[in-house]
């Protein structure tokens, strides 16, 4: 605190008399016209380097960029003295080691491609310094700020996938706020970029000249996905994944969830604390096979059905035994799953979904990806047929995504990205009818459900604590309610 306001704020205590905030009413248009302009220099940087390759979107891009824009906001928070050039370098740094975030949508001959270009020499880091405003002012400008990120739209040709701001609170404050298109960002995408972010931070504070070494490509990963399935015919996929059964019980969900096409999607938060269902030495995967099994219960009694069908949506970077978890990308594998709303043994149910996720690594198959070219069309085309949304569309009617363990700032992420429910277009949070997301973090197994078919949140909530004491062996658990997340 500077001397000389010392005596004021003893006296007065508060913002106004160390001279900071500013007018409630005032104007932020000059602000954010300097974040848009350095956006659009950072565009700029990168687009007038040299072209490195051209290569096509893949099928889960494809199906992504017919579809609704879709987009992925991703918060790295850090609470340090913080050097904002050296992170511009290290972030320019993280941009060179991942083709896709130094590529542009274009279009060859009609088609989307990627064109790539060289690592960029310079970068440019977009900020937006609210330190000379209120905790309370700086609230409403970082909503605002958001608010104006979902409005993005980066389907246009020409233009990087993200956009990216550094916003400074005070010297110890600040958040580097990203928002992404999906088709090159999942939710492994952000555990990477965060890793390696904040390690090549750490490095070039220490004076490092080393340069990053470049990871796996986005190519490369999509080279191996259209290999194809390996050792196994479209008539053994067929059975392998019970697909003709799962045709069947998600027919019978459509015709039920007609009814509630037209109704407003509603979010529900519910969160387990897991030391108290958890047996001494469980972890991850049992975890799963509760979210599962919670999943598949719900949606059972909500279309009253005893078989229930649907996708589970996983961090696809592994195939024919070869790990691709530093890629970059929109790299989603979808698990088409039918099983009996309440299965009879509870082991079970888990076991068989992980034996088809082997089944998946073990021969190279991507459902997402499956057809991509004529001879990939004649081999397996009719186990498209079988479904008709296997790899059609990214929107199915049902879709659980089982994220695991997460960074801290995924509560904000998630905070953040629920307030978009209150306005009039939904489109982007319209994943699916019954959409569930699940992840680990800090004792915590939380679920968010996006769903049409819930009239009413609470009885929604009393269904799920219903289920959880029968499969739990916890008779009468009644969720407790902490601001907007029931915790049972």
């Amino acid at each position: 605190m500077p001397l000389e306001k010392e005596a004021g704020f003893l006296s007065e205590r508060t913002y106004a008399s160390l001279g900071v905030g500013t007018h409630p009413d005032v104007d932020l248009t000059d602000l954010f016209r300097m974040v848009d302009e350095s956006q659009e220099n950072l565009r700029r940087i990168i687009g007038e380097g040299t072209l490195e390759g051209v290569y096509p979107i893949n099928g889960t891009q494809q199906a992504h960029f017919e579809g609704e824009t879709r987009l992925q906001l991703y918060l790295i928070r850090l609470r340090e003295l913080l050097d904002a050039d050296v992170l511009r370098r290290a972030l320019r740094d993280v941009v060179a080691r991942h083709g896709l975030m130094r590529s542009f949508l274009a279009k060859h001959d009609g088609l989307f491609v990627w064109e790539e270009y060289q690592p960029p020499m310079r970068f440019e880091l977009p900020c937006l310094d609210l330190s000379h405003m209120t905790p309370a002012q700086q609230e409403a400008v970082r909503s605002q700020l958001v608010q104006r990120e979902w409005a993005a739209d980066f389907k246009d040709t020409g233009k990087l996938m993200y956009h990216v701001v550094l916003v400074k609170y005070n010297e110890r404050s600040w958040d580097l706020l990203f928002q992404f298109d999906h088709s090159i960002f999942d939710v492994t995408s952000g555990q990477t970029l965060r890793g390696d972010l904040i390690k090549r931070y750490r490095e070039l504070r220490r004076g490092t000249t080393r340069a990053l070494v470049p990871a796996h490509s986005f190519r490369e990963l999509q080279d191996q996905i259209h290999k194809g399935p390996v050792g196994v015919t479209a008539d053994e996929i067929i059975e392998q994944f019970e697909l003709e059964r799962w045709e069947r019980a998600m027919s019978e969900i459509h015709e039920r969830a007609a009814a509630f096409s037209e109704r407003r999607v509603r979010g529900i938060r519910y969160s387990i604390e897991l030391d108290s269902v958890r047996a001494a030495d469980g972890d991850e995967l049992e975890s799963f096979s509760l979210v599962v099994q919670l999943y598949s219960r719900a949606l059972g009694r909500l279309m009253g059905v005893s078989d229930v069908a649907f996708d589970i949506i996983f961090r696809s970077r592994g195939y024919e035994g070869r790990d691709y978890s530093e890629v970059m990308g929109m790299v989603l594998g979808a698990l088409p799953v039918v099983m009996p709303a309440r299965p009879e043994s509870q082991a079970e149910v888990g076991q068989e979904i992980i034996r088809k996720f082997g089944l998946l690594n073990r021969h190279n198959i991507s459902f997402l990806n499956l057809v991509h070219d004529e001879r990939s069309e004649e081999l397996y085309g009719k186990v498209l047929a079988v479904g008709e949304e296997r790899g059609a569309d990214l929107r199915s009617t049902c879709l659980l995504n089982f994220v695991g363990n997460v960074e801290n700032e995924y509560e904000e992420i998630w905070r953040m990205t629920l307030a978009q429910l209150e306005d009039e277009d939904q489109s982007k949070l319209d994943y699916a009818d019954f959409y569930g997301i699940s992840k680990i973090n800090e004792g915590r197994l939380d679920l968010l459900v996006l769903t049409r078919w819930v009239d009413d949140p609470e009885e929604f909530v009393a269904l799920l604590d219903q289920e959880l004491a029968d499969l739990t062996g916890r008779p009468g658990i009644a969720s407790r309610k902490e601001g907007d997340v029931h915790v049972a």
